[in-house]
């Protein structure tokens, strides 16, 4: 972190400048030692806390004891930051990236990052200096983001045999040791281990979710369980399956391998939870996350409130695209709502349409030829909850013959 110390350093000088221009007493001057250690003090900070939740802690260098960590502390040389069940931390690695720490994990912040325990993700800026990892046996290795512009999030996962695993998850990032470079994709990995990087390895592609359906709805039963199913992967020896009370994950209800593509989730509570998973390979490695479907657990028995169109409804049209209504009963003391449609082959990619109104009924002329699936969602203090039991169905095709028949469809 010499950029750091050298910055840090220039701003202390310059705050002790400022002092002796006001010309304090002679008793109030610091000495010329105090300011050393100021400068020194400030100089070895490393890191910020940017987020923090539940139990995270930190034991300072040469301190026997673990103090509660609370947003905007900072983190010199040395210092090991840890996480509780349950917990999260969100950590700034001066002018580099963050690294996240889920529960039951432990980090050395330093000049370079030592993983214990559960693996981190963390984020290379764009245009930065690298973020260096540190091996238990010593390895060190720095990640940069490679595309000018693009941050590159990764996985960093220790190993049984002292070294660890980089996975890039998004962006592209260069991986260099003191022996060697790996230039890997979003999906690839290298491992580390004896000061040099393995070979690029593709990770397994993610499984894809079968059910629940895209945000399914639930009465709440104490002790009953779901089912929730995927597709299987080829080569995976057996999937990670995680539930978590936030769609970021930070708060893991579940987490744990199964061997099928099937698992059951009893859900200790009524709210809303987000389910994802992830393949293994035979070797044990971890392969790429699926897309979070969200399940909503309700005290009450749920009810479809959409109206129209009527689910598998289809529109022909000749030179312009048809002008659909979409309309929906009121949801309670809901005074918002939003639609939302999804291209049917795409359900987790981008909306194609998402507009908020006042009104329970919308009017859409823009959707081109294809196949759709709708929804609407009331939007309370900030929160979504959907007002149907599955998403609708609406295709639309461009009119090829002279009256709407079913040649239409074929």
């Amino acid at each position: 972190m010499v950029a750091v110390r050298k910055g840090l350093g220039a701003f202390v000088l310059a705050l002790v400048a400022g002092a002796a221009c006001s010309s304090p007493a002679p008793e109030d001057r610091p000495s010329a030692g105090s300011n050393a250690r100021v400068a020194q003090d400030l100089a070895n900070i490393v890191a910020t806390c940017a987020e923090a939740s539940d139990t995270v802690q930190v034991r300072r260098r040469g301190q026997p004891h673990w103090e509660r960590v609370t947003v905007g502390m900072t983190f010199r040389e040395r210092d090991w930051v840890r996480t509780g069940p349950g917990s999260f931390a969100r950590i700034r690695i001066l002018d580099r990236g963050f690294v996240e720490l889920r529960e039951n994990t432990t980090i050395l912040v330093d000049t370079a990052i030592t993983v214990e325990g559960e693996p981190i993700v963390g984020e290379a800026l764009a245009g930065a200096p690298p973020m260096t990892i540190r091996a238990a046996d010593g390895t060190e290795a720095t990640i940069t983001a490679q595309a000018w512009g693009s941050s590159a999030r990764f996985r960093v996962t220790p190993s049984s045999d002292k070294g660890i695993e980089i996975a890039v998850t998004g962006g592209q990032a260069t991986v260099t040791t003191a022996g060697t470079e790996r230039v890997l994709g979003k999906g690839q990995a290298t491992d580390i281990s004896t000061n040099r990087a393995g070979d690029v390895v593709t990770l397994l592609a993610y499984p894809r979710s079968l059910s629940p359906g895209v945000d399914a709805r639930f009465q709440f039963a104490a002790e009953r369980p779901t089912t929730l199913t995927w597709a299987t992967v080829p080569e995976a020896a057996r999937y990670l399956v995680q539930v978590s009370r936030d769609t970021d994950f930070r708060s893991l209800v579940v987490n744990k391998d199964v061997t099928r593509p099937t698992a059951t989730f009893v859900a200790p509570a009524d709210g809303t939870y987000a389910w994802r998973v992830a393949a293994r390979d035979a070797s044990g490695r971890l392969g790429e996350f699926g897309f979070a479907r969200r399940i909503f657990f309700e005290v009450e028995v749920p009810r479809d409130l959409l109206i129209a169109p009527r689910n598998d409804a289809r529109y022909g049209f000749g030179d312009s695209p048809p002008r659909i209504v979409f309309s929906w009963q009121s949801a309670g003391d809901a005074t918002r709502y939003k639609l939302v449609v999804h291209r049917a082959s795409d359900p987790n990619g981008n909306p194609v349409a998402e507009i908020s109104t006042d009104q329970q009924q919308l009017e859409v002329a823009t959707l081109g030829e294809g196949a759709y699936l709708w929804g609407v969602y009331a939007v309370r203090r900030g929160s979504e909850q959907p007002v149907f039991i599955e998403p609708r169905v609406v295709t639309i095709r461009k009119q090829r013959v002279k009256a709407n028949t079913d040649e239409l469809w074929k």
